[in-house]
Parts: structure tokens; sequence; C-alpha cells
């Protein structure tokens, strides 16, 4: 079901002349345990926020590649709407932050999420 819209992120990763996992490292470079999705749609320069997201920092490379390029079954991952906007033509960005003590990071994704109305988050909605 995916394969098609991989291979449109694949394309441009490959432009990018970076496999999948080193833009990730290059975007953890400095440790992060939070991040954010970003939308920049065909002719606006805009960035608009879709998805915040939150892990321990040894497990976001991985849950950041589940968003970006390929999807367990099990997980909520936003992979297919990633791709419906690739397909569009839309820019996708990731930008990620390192939130200290750890123990906070799933407060503050909460707090986001509900200050944010147009998310792609289906969780934390009161």
């Amino acid at each position: 079901m995916y394969l098609s819209k991989l291979r449109g992120i694949e394309k441009r990763m490959r432009a990018a002349r970076k496999d999948n996992h080193s833009v990730i490292d290059d975007l953890l470079k400095d440790g992060a345990n939070l991040y954010a999705i970003w939308v920049c749609k065909v002719g606006s320069k805009k960035w608009v926020l879709k998805y915040i997201g939150q892990r321990k920092d040894h497990y976001i490379r991985e849950r950041l590649g589940q968003h970006l390029f390929h999807r367990h079954p099990r997980t909520w991952s936003q992979l297919g709407r990633v791709a419906q906007e690739l397909q569009a033509g839309s820019r996708i960005g990731v930008s990620v932050l390192r939130v200290l003590p750890d123990e906070l990071r799933s407060s503050i994704e909460e707090g986001l999420t509900k200050r944010n109305t147009n998310l792609w988050n289906i969780h934390n909605r009161c």
C-alpha cells in the first residue's frame, strides 16, 4: 500500500544524496526527545506545524523513520500523511528539541498538542 508513496520520499532523499538514516542522524546529532513535523505547501513560503511527538532519546531515531520512511503495521505513524503531502508537491520539515529532564517531554507534548488544534495528532484532544 505504501510502496508507491515511499518511492516519492526515497526519490527526494536520493536527490539530497543521503540515505534515510543519515538524514535522521544529522538531525539528531545533538540529541532530542521531542519533535515536530512541518509542511510547506506548493507555492508557499510558510511552514505549518502538523504533528508533535515525543520519545526517549534512544528511540526517537526509529520513530522519526516510521513517520518519514517506513511504517510498522502496529504504529500510528504519519507516513501516509507525509507521503500525501509529498505527492502534492509540498515540502516536509522536521524540527527536534531536547527537553531536560526527560520526564517532562510527555507533559510538554501534551500541552503543545492541546494548544495547536490543526494537528495530525489524534491523542491529547480534550
